[in-house]
């Protein structure tokens, strides 16, 4: 089964989980708050989504690092 992984969070540790895990040749999505967290990722190859909503339709698993209640809650309201 081809499965696509989003990463929600690319603070330290989702960037270093989104890196690993598309460095194994898995297809990779990524959105986060701050944009230009992306670019590393992106210039890499990996998919960047423009919202969560986007993210959650393109991925088959969704792993969401994010920093608390706070962020959850940003996250998933937008």
């Amino acid at each position: 089964m081809d499965r696509r992984i989003g990463f929600l969070g690319l603070g330290i540790m989702g960037l270093a989980m989104a890196r690993n895990v598309a460095g194994s040749g898995r297809e990779v999505i990524v959105h986060n708050r701050t944009a230009s967290r992306v670019r590393e990722l992106e210039q890499a190859g990996v998919s960047v989504a423009t919202s969560p909503g986007e993210l959650a339709e393109k991925a088959n698993v969704v792993i969401a690092m994010l920093t608390g209640p706070e962020a959850i809650d940003g996250i998933w309201s937008s």
